[in-house]
Parts: structure tokens; sequence; C-alpha cells
């Protein structure tokens, strides 16, 4: 599915995004449409992809690196491949900024709930 050009604020769709198997997509929350998916680089395979919402950029870790991602149409911004960190899952936490809030403690604690249940799963 190739991403769309994006729309204007005014009407842009309130988005949910999901990320797991190596890709992150965003869908309509209101009629579950897909909107964009963008396949994460490296081929990851990984079942667990952390999100984090800030303004129009959606950050995204998996498989040891991190990407920032347009939040309204799934392009990559830029990509950190935390060298010589390895390539386990990663959490990802934001201090400050122009979005620091309640909503970014929230990401937080779902984030950490996601990483608990990909273990436990993991662990049998």
């Amino acid at each position: 599915m190739a991403n769309p050009p994006p729309l204007p604020p005014s009407d842009r769709p309130a988005l949910l995004y999901a990320g797991t198997n190596g890709q992150v997509t965003a869908l309509d929350a209101v009629t579950g449409a897909n909107v964009w998916r963008t396949a994460l680089p490296h081929r990851w395979s990984a079942d667990l992809v952390c999100l984090l919402l800030r303004g129009d950029d959606l950050f995204v870790g998996s498989q040891g690196h991190v990407l920032c991602l347009d939040a309204f149409t799934g392009a990559i911004r830029w990509e950190n491949t935390l060298p010589g960190l390895g390539y386990q899952p990663v959490i990802l936490a934001m201090h400050g900024g122009p979005d620091s809030g309640p909503e970014a403690v929230l990401a937080a604690a779902v984030m950490a709930q996601q990483a608990a249940a990909s273990a436990a799963a993991a662990s049998g």
C-alpha cells in the first residue's frame, strides 16, 4: 500500500496507530479503515514494535533501531541504528518538548505493558 500525500490539518482524521510484525499502520479511529502502512527497514520481523506519538512525529522502536515517521503519511523522516546496543526490543520515552504531558506518560505506560506482555508470551 503506497502512502498517500498529506492532508491539510483541517481534513486529517483521528488516527489510531498499530505496530507489529515489522510494520506500522495508521487506521482511521472512527471507521477502522487503513490510512497508511509503512514497512520498517531491515526486514524486521519483530512482534514488538513500540510507538510514541509527539505532535506530527511518530517515533518507532524495534530490533535495536529507532525511527521517526510522519504521523500523517507514514514517511520515514530519520533512523538511528543505536550502534553497539544490539537488536533487542526498544522501549521509548520522551522528556520535554511541545507535547509533554499526560499523553506522553500514558504512551510510556502502554509501551511498558506491551513489553511485559511480549516478554511473558515469549517465556512461555
